[in-house]
């Protein structure tokens, strides 16, 4: 499946931009094909200015609907413990809530890059993550 055909199939997405190439490349195919999206970026202690600058920028000059979400991951005790698999923790925190911004701004499907490292660092396979995205809320019944 092309890229093209996927934003086909789901037309209505957002995409959890990191502000690298992959993420980058992922939101220009969405706002060419899909009919409508939205990229997300979370800034957090770790991430340095320039690159949430970059991010803007980027969206600025492809027109490309930036949702910005500005969260403390070190309010979080397992990222502040810094035990090996921390990036874990953090990107929990990031990726919920990017799918809770996802779900307020109504779109039930959203998309991210991630990677698989082979044995050379400078090998990897991108992978696209895609997720349905629902809310955990119970709806009331309009009868009662």
């Amino acid at each position: 499946m092309t890229l093209k055909d996927f934003f086909i199939k789901y037309p209505k997405i957002a995409i959890a931009f990191s502000g690298g190439t992959d993420s980058a490349y992922l939101c220009y195919m969405a706002k060419k094909y899909a009919k409508e999206m939205t990229a997300i970026y979370v800034s957090t202690a770790f991430q340095p200015t320039f690159e949430k600058e970059d991010a803007i920028r980027f969206c600025k000059e492809y027109a490309i609907p930036l949702t910005i979400l500005e969260r403390d991951v070190l309010s979080q005790e397992a990222v502040v413990q810094n035990p090996a698999n921390r990036c874990y923790y953090c990107k929990k925190v990031i990726f919920s809530e990017i799918q809770k911004k996802a779900l307020e701004l109504g779109f039930t499907c959203l998309a991210a890059v991630s990677y698989t490292h082979l044995t050379l660092p400078t090998k990897r396979i991108v992978e696209l993550s895609v997720v349905a995205v629902t809310s955990t809320k119970k709806k009331k019944n309009k009868t009662q």
